[in-house]
């Protein structure tokens, strides 16, 4: 995901109450811009890669003959490319891009918040309770 940028921000963090922050229930920290999501993937070498898969697979079938697989190839195309529009400009959802990288959003999430709590609320709060809230 080196080339998929997502810019996390901590939104909620306290207000436990005093409780365990573990035993609580899975709390969903950070919000981010879809379409920078999408712009980042748009221009990312897994975005590339099927891109020129198509192209290649389109190439081949108008190779033989056309027909529907080359007319649904490029119908499949312009499908992306409306998508893609769609996210990167208006209010597409990138939920399949997330869900894609999911690992590793996690991942950045979990650093992020470690690298914003000062050391005295670090003491309080471990990296496994970070893990668990996400």
């Amino acid at each position: 995901m080196k080339n998929i940028t997502i810019g996390l921000a901590i939104v909620v963090l306290f207000g436990t109450g005093g409780t365990d922050l573990a035993a609580q229930t899975k709390m969903r920290i950070g919000v981010f811009d879809s379409r920078a999501v999408a712009v980042a993937y748009g221009n990312s070498p897994e975005m590339g890669e099927y891109v020129r898969g198509l192209q290649s697979e389109l190439a081949k079938a108008e190779q033989a003959g056309g027909g529907a697989h080359a007319r649904e190839l490029e119908a499949k195309g312009k499908s992306a490319q409306i998508l893609a529009h769609l996210q990167a400009f208006s209010i597409g959802s990138v939920s399949e891009i997330l869900q894609k990288h999911k690992s590793e959003i996690d991942r950045i999430a979990i650093e992020m918040i470690s690298q914003l709590l000062s050391p005295s609320l670090s003491s309080y709060i471990s990296a496994e309770t970070l893990r668990r809230l996400m």
